[in-house]
């Protein structure tokens, strides 16, 4: 197995991190586009957005959004850019997730030369249609989860209530076989 430069970084206790806490850490990147790019990642090794459990893609872009105002105030910048690299074609370069934070200044040269495409009303239908569908799916099965979850939920509930009922009789009979 390939190591993960990230992984690396991380583990590497002479490394400066900018910030740590139990499930993300925070870096000045060996390798930046602008001084100060600053990468936003887990600790512990995901490779790409679709693996993050929501709580923690909240927690990272939560703290993006503190980083990305830090370093507006602390390199006087003009703005920030917040990319997500997700998958090689992508331009992901490091088989790990993370938020890229890059500071901007008016005039600073870079550029990000994106090709617009117009498409035909046809074309965004479907698209649109295609997305729509799934996202559909997507939410109905969620929807699903969740009150499945919550049913077990309830279930668990209802046996434990069952089990101290239980329990309580059991400790009520047992103190009247011990009555002389």
């Amino acid at each position: 197995m390939t190591s993960c430069p990230y992984c690396d970084l991380i583990q590497n206790e002479q490394f400066p991190l900018l910030y740590e806490d139990e499930i993300a850490v925070a870096f000045l990147t060996p390798t930046p586009h602008v001084a100060g790019h600053t990468i936003v990642c887990t600790k512990k090794h995901i490779s790409i957005l679709e693996q993050l459990p929501d709580d923690i893609a909240g927690h990272l872009f939560d703290l993006a959004n503190r980083l990305s105002s830090i370093i507006h105030t602390a390199l006087n910048t003009d703005g920030t850019n917040i990319l997500v690299n997700n998958g090689p074609t992508a331009n992901q370069d490091v088989p790990h997730f993370s938020i890229n934070i890059l500071p901007r200044r008016k005039n600073d040269g870079y550029k990000f030369d994106w090709n617009k495409r117009e498409l035909n009303n046809e074309l965004m239908l479907e698209i649109h249609n295609r997305i729509k569908t799934q996202l559909d799916k997507n939410i109905k099965n969620r929807k699903e989860e969740k009150e499945e979850n919550i049913i077990i939920a309830n279930q668990n509930k209802d046996q434990d209530k069952k089990q101290n009922k239980d329990d309580e009789e059991n400790y009520l009979l047992k103190q009247l076989q011990r009555v002389p």
